[in-house]
């Protein structure tokens, strides 16, 4: 394995690993005037003298949120390439860390390409780059995003992190920090419009049966199918059906969130009964659904769209709740 190697075309982009620095008149005979460098390691003046330099400290690890960079890391590449510069991305070995930064270039660059493609052409000069599984999961999401400047604030972006914030906490066997989880109102709010989505919300909002408090809109609810066998449980019939709603994180829970228990009871903000459970390590529906996290209200203390009439059979009145949260 080469020290480094070029991305194959015109581009004097290359990839290396932390050897590659040692060669110092190799890089610069090959025009390397930028150094990327996308390691956790203390760097040496001296290995970086005479270069412009730019560092992202970050391991060789799956859950490493390396996505965030990539507008910083593409700027850098792309000032000095069309300044007339050469850049080396380095990390350890030149598989992973520095592969994953120069596909995202690539991806940025030229958007007829797509993770695959662009991996399939970096190994025409390296063959031994490999992002790791999480690194590339983040770039074939970087590409489903189309390959924006700004990465805070996209929705596949937050509702990936909240994802991972799920899966890190039930990992640990604790709970996700509060302020960390993503409240599904208050992002399809920010969305689409405040007023337009109460509105939506309301006309379309599951109830309390108790008081009518509006908890959430359908479109809140997380899906789920029951399982076939041989994964269906053994105590779960085969036309079981659900009992329960499992519904996504909303405003109105984060109150209990914050106790960051592993799972507690969901109350109503509205007059405060038990409405079901939560657990953000999972449970199994009544159909036998198996759901991470399984946050459930029970069908018998909920209505639907419709379903509340006054003693004329006339819709009853709603309170509003939604648009107060």
């Amino acid at each position: 394995m080469n020290f480094f190697d070029k991305v194959p075309g015109e581009l004097k982009l290359f990839i290396g690993g932390l050897m590659a620095l040692h060669g110092k008149q190799t890089l610069v005979k090959a025009g390397v005037t930028h150094v990327l460098s996308a390691i956790n390691y203390h760097m040496e003046p001296a290995m970086i003298d005479g270069y412009e330099h730019f560092q992202i400290k970050l391991e060789d690890d799956e859950d490493e949120d390396i996505i965030q960079f990539f507008p910083k890391t593409n700027k850098f590449i792309d000032d000095a390439l069309r300044g007339g510069g050469g850049v080396l991305v380095h990390c350890a070995m030149g598989k992973s860390r520095s592969a994953t930064f120069t596909l995202a270039y690539l991806l940025w660059r030229f958007r007829d390409l797509d993770p695959a493609k662009a991996l399939a052409f970096a190994r025409e000069g390296r063959p031994v780059v490999e992002p790791n599984v999480g690194f590339y999961e983040q770039l074939q999401l970087y590409h489903e995003m189309g390959t924006p400047d700004v990465i805070e604030g996209q929705e596949l972006y937050r509702r990936w992190q909240h994802k991972k914030e799920v899966e890190f906490a039930r990992f640990r066997g604790k709970a996700p920090g509060a302020e960390r989880l993503l409240y599904e109102d208050e992002y399809m709010r920010a969305q689409a419009g405040v007023e337009q989505e109460v509105e939506t919300e309301l006309s379309h909002a599951i109830r309390c049966r108790h008081c009518k408090f509006a908890l959430a809109a359908e479109g809140y609810v997380h899906p789920h199918l029951p399982p076939e066998p041989p994964y269906r449980p053994p105590s779960y019939p085969g036309d079981a059906k659900c009992d329960q709603i499992m519904l996504k994180p909303l405003s109105w829970m984060r109150a209990e969130f914050s106790k960051e228990w592993t799972k507690g009871t969901i109350y109503c903000p509205g007059c405060k009964i038990s409405l079901g459970s939560y657990s953000w390590h999972g449970g199994h529906c009544s159909c036998g659904s198996w759901v991470v996290p399984a946050i459930a209200l029970r069908e018998s203390d909920i209505v639907h769209r419709g379903e509340i009439t006054d003693e004329t059979g006339a819709p009853g009145p709603l309170k509003r709740g939604l648009e107060k949260l």
